[in-house]
């Protein structure tokens, strides 16, 4: 989407990234501020002002800054968005609303699924299949269904994050809605794994193995936790000898990005080791919440870059 006329005020392209994050930070808090005016969540502010300076309307970030260059950003925000979430799994809560956070996440997940992929098949099947059942139905339009629908069961755990930590949201509901977010991440990272795998063998006419379709993406799942848990219990042993609070932050921040580089480098999913480290902190630490009141004090400027980068994003063209 290009909207003639508007996207002539690009910076030159040769400024150092840094500017950007400068001119990203500013841009960002006020569109936050003009929000909160309109008695709106900040986040939507975010999200406008990065609409307003993408390529596309007033092109002062260009295409290639906010695909590539800036996508770090993007990975710190969501290994923190990730930790956060973990630790909101705190086992002396789910014990008591551990039966309605279950029953919810997995009616919302294999509803989303199984509603998707269900319409998605027949909207494809009456365009494409009618027509003589063409192969590239089979090869490319159900599997295309099939993974769109598993990745459909996921919520959006920024957006919730965010608005829950504005509004400083505390009891019963938040619990589960927290809860219900973590698990359903978690879930559909699985449903993503089998439904890749099942969407290949159709894609490539090949048989589905046992390796392929069950080993593989438990191995992937259970890498993820591996490294998530590892350095939790690493930091742990290291988190007894941290007298100074912003010494603690560096440490956990520190723990934070080690998670997602190990994650990525092995190419398993970065978030569910995150997760994964923020629930061995929560339910294995004295007193967790001063630990995740420490990482929320440097949250807002990262998701101001990470929602008005997401803004811009959105209209990009293809």
């Amino acid at each position: 989407m290009v909207i003639p006329g508007l996207n002539q005020f690009s910076l030159p392209e040769i400024q150092h990234p840094l500017v950007y994050i400068g001119i990203l930070l500013l841009l960002s808090y006020t569109g936050g501020k003009i929000a909160n005016y309109l008695k709106a969540p900040r986040i939507s502010g975010y999200i406008v002002i990065g609409m307003l300076i993408s390529p596309s309307v007033l092109g002062l970030f260009h295409e290639r800054l906010i695909k590539e260059e800036l996508t770090l950003i993007t990975d710190i925000a969501l290994a923190i968005i990730a930790f956060s979430i973990g630790g909101s799994l705190r086992m002396s809560k789910l014990r008591k609303l551990g039966n309605h956070i279950l029953w919810i996440t997995l009616t919302q997940a294999f509803g989303a699924f199984l509603a998707t992929t269900t319409v998605l098949t027949i909207f494809f099947y009456l365009i494409y299949g009618l027509k003589g059942l063409p192969p590239c139905f089979y090869t490319f339009y159900f599997p295309m269904a099939f993974v769109i629908g598993a990745i459909s069961a996921a919520t959006a755990p920024a957006a919730t994050l965010a608005i829950i930590h504005e509004y400083r949201a505390k009891g019963p509901f938040t619990t589960i809605l927290l809860g219900v977010v973590a698990l359903d991440d978690g879930l559909t990272i699985i449903f993503a794994a089998f439904a890749i795998t099942i969407a290949q063998t159709f894609v490539n006419q090949e048989a589905i193995t046992w390796y392929n379709f069950l080993l593989s993406p438990i191995f992937s799942i259970l890498i993820s936790m591996s490294i998530g848990g590892a350095i939790g219990v690493c930091l742990l042993k290291l988190i007894p000898f941290i007298s100074r609070g912003k010494a603690m932050l560096g440490v956990i921040i520190g723990s934070i990005f080690l998670v997602s580089g190990l994650a990525i480098s092995v190419n398993v999913s970065p978030l569910l080791a995150n997760m994964m480290l923020g629930f061995v902190v929560a339910n294995s630490v004295e007193h967790p919440g001063d630990i995740f009141t420490l990482v929320e004090s440097i949250e807002e400027p990262i998701f101001a870059m990470f929602f008005t980068l997401a803004g811009g994003n959105t209209l990009i063209s293809k």
